[in-house]
């Protein structure tokens, strides 16, 4: 459910998306002429680059809500679980492993449980490779590397779904940033399921100005928007917000992201509504193995 809400507004300007209310400004920036909108937008766009597939280059600890159904039906925010993510070799799924909920760590038996069961599924991953044909692991091949170019195409559907304005100055950090509102066009219709959902939200992106690096995105739903299959829809309302932080070697990857607001899906045989307040964050980056304390 909750990685539905991710993929259904990860697109809404080419990178994962999630917090609620509009963050609150660090400051106004000293009133200066805005730069050119078509050259800072397009220096903008040269840097968005699919985080998924960048993340995949790093160990990390992912603290996630869970979705909960409670005795009478209703779904809701959940558990909080913290992971570590690892890069996992020959592949583009990480190794998720967990380590704590709701702020108490998991016991050293827990864990080796989790890694027993990693390893049995290494091991039948493994042998799937075994006994591969040259033919299926060309097509394997094939397939992983088309994934960084079809996330390039989401990205350039859900682009051409919107018009961005520049709008005014902030400060973020410390950092000079460009305010950049977004809204559909109307009667453009996009041909990726990212676009066909983010065409339903508007609102605003907050950009480094030296940088041209995205580091602020609030969305809101315009109106209903239905997607897997329709077995899930989130109403008018709904607001997304996502942060993003650049890491020690230079990339930008996401900090924290969040879906605030009310909806249903498909459960046990019945539609059931729900009210979320679901906050993702990810800390400890290093690149390669496992993260320090985990």
């Amino acid at each position: 459910m909750a990685v539905a809400l991710s993929v259904a507004c990860a697109g809404l300007v080419g990178f994962a998306a999630a917090p609620a209310e509009p963050p609150a400004r660090d400051g106004t920036a000293a009133a200066a002429p805005l730069p050119d909108a078509e050259a800072f937008l397009e220096a903008t766009r040269q840097n968005l680059a699919s985080d998924g597939y960048l993340q995949r280059e790093y160990s990390y600890k992912e603290q996630v809500t869970d979705i909960r159904m409670n005795p009478f039906g209703r779904m809701g925010t959940g558990d909080v679980l913290l992971y570590q993510v690892r890069p996992r070799p020959g592949t583009n799924r990480p190794w998720r492993r967990l380590i704590a909920k709701n702020g108490v760590p998991l016991t050293s038996q827990d864990l080796r449980e989790q890694d027993r069961k990693l390893q049995q599924e290494e091991a039948r991953r493994e042998e799937r490779l075994r006994r591969e044909s040259p033919r299926d692991r060309e097509r394997r091949l094939q397939e992983e590397n088309e994934g960084p170019s079809h996330e390039q195409d989401m990205i350039k559907d859900v682009l051409s779904v919107f018009t961005f304005t520049l709008t005014g100055r902030d400060t973020i950090d410390g950092r000079p940033a460009i305010l950049v509102t977004f809204a559909p066009k109307p009667g453009v219709e996009p041909h990726t399921r990212e676009g066909r959902i983010a065409k339903h939200f508007r609102g605003q992106v907050w950009v480094l100005e030296a940088e041209h690096q995205v580091v602020r995105v609030h969305a809101e739903a315009m109106d209903d928007v239905s997607f897997v299959a329709g077995f899930v829809k989130i109403y008018k309302g709904f607001t997304a917000t996502a942060t993003r932080r650049q890491l020690a070697d230079g990339n930008w990857l996401p900090e924290q992201t969040r879906f605030l607001g009310r909806g249903r899906a498909f459960f046990g045989l019945f539609f059931r509504t729900f009210d979320l307040d679901i906050v993702w964050r990810y800390f400890d980056y290093q690149r390669g193995g496992a993260p320090d304390g985990a």
